[in-house]
């Protein structure tokens, strides 16, 4: 089983095989993106992307794509 490939809005996601976690570095064509960093989607036990909680939605973790002060709250990036 695996986790089908997707996109997120920003960046196309492949194929994930279960219990996963896939990293990407961040684009480059997103303006204030800290292009250096990697943003990752988790792919769970049941072949479905993690859901966010509080959105109830597939979300793709870009905080280390985006640039900001330790002291500074992150808003993360959710699709």
């Amino acid at each position: 089983p695996q986790c089908n490939e997707t996109w997120d809005g920003i960046m196309c996601w492949p194929a994930t095989p279960v219990n996963q976690i896939r990293k990407q570095s961040c684009p480059n064509y997103i303006n204030g993106f800290f292009t250096t960093g990697y943003a990752t989607r988790k792919c769970l036990s049941d072949g479905q992307w993690y859901i966010h909680p509080n959105t109830n939605s597939s979300w793709t973790n870009y905080t280390d794509c985006m640039k900001h002060s330790n002291s500074q709250e992150v808003s993360t990036l959710i699709t």
